[in-house]
């Protein structure tokens, strides 16, 4: 695999082009995701000290006004053979993130490795609940810090693999996993992500054995409660 990308240009969108200066010969990169700031741009890579074709680590490179520069390795306390699938950065910097090789409760947890001045510290599960002993995967979180959407297949969904949300309370607490019944088919959606001002969803759906990309008003589809 491959990163693309797309260019507005205030009327429509250009052709998709490689992103050459983030690919390296042998290697798959995926996953792109953008730090809220927007100085930064974290992928997932197959290339050392990961391996293909699925021990993908976290690597990021910072933007520039053409493009990117200098690749870097992000330095998280993990075992070489554990993978690291999905990242996100929140608000506060701390990196979420999936993994099948850590200790957890599923075949792939959601983790959290909190950003301190010496750099992240040792990941853990992420409280709540997150996890269970299906898999979850996709954690994202608003900017404001009180919503997380993430994608999980455990039992009682629409479908075989839905998305979900929860919501943090005065106290500081998560709600327990709300399916977001709006979004969810019989089939399969993943890959939720907000556009920078928050306000749109974009989320992938199978259909037809393709994957298709959806996008909707945050704030028409999530429920009040």
């Amino acid at each position: 695999t491959a990163i693309y990308e797309s260019r507005y240009d205030g009327e429509q969108w250009s052709a998709p082009a490689h992103v050459a200066s983030l690919h390296e010969e042998g290697f798959n990169n995926a996953e792109p995701v953008y730090s809220p700031d927007g100085k930064w741009l974290y992928f997932t890579s197959t290339r050392p000290p990961g391996n293909p074709p699925w021990n993908t680590k976290v690597f990021r490179a910072p933007t520039t006004q053409s493009g990117y520069g200098s690749v870097e390795l992000v330095d998280v306390a993990i075992p070489v053979s554990a993978p690291v699938f999905y990242p996100q950065i929140t608000q506060t910097g701390d990196l979420l993130f999936t993994s099948g090789g850590l200790p957890g409760k599923g075949r792939g947890d959601v983790y959290v490795a909190n950003l301190a001045d010496s750099g992240y510290q040792r990941p853990t599960s992420v409280p709540g609940d997150f996890n269970t002993q299906s898999e979850e995967w996709d954690l994202i979180e608003h900017p404001n810090a009180l919503l997380r959407l993430w994608v999980s297949g455990r039992e009682g969904g629409a479908g075989k693999i839905d998305i979900y949300f929860a919501r943090k309370d005065s106290r500081g607490q998560w709600s327990a996993a709300k399916n977001f019944t709006a979004l969810n088919t019989p089939g399969v959606e993943t890959a939720p992500k907000l556009s920078p001002d928050s306000e749109v969803l974009f989320f992938q759906r199978i259909v037809n054995k393709r994957e298709q990309m959806f996008w909707v008003r945050l704030a028409s589809v999530l429920p009040r409660n």
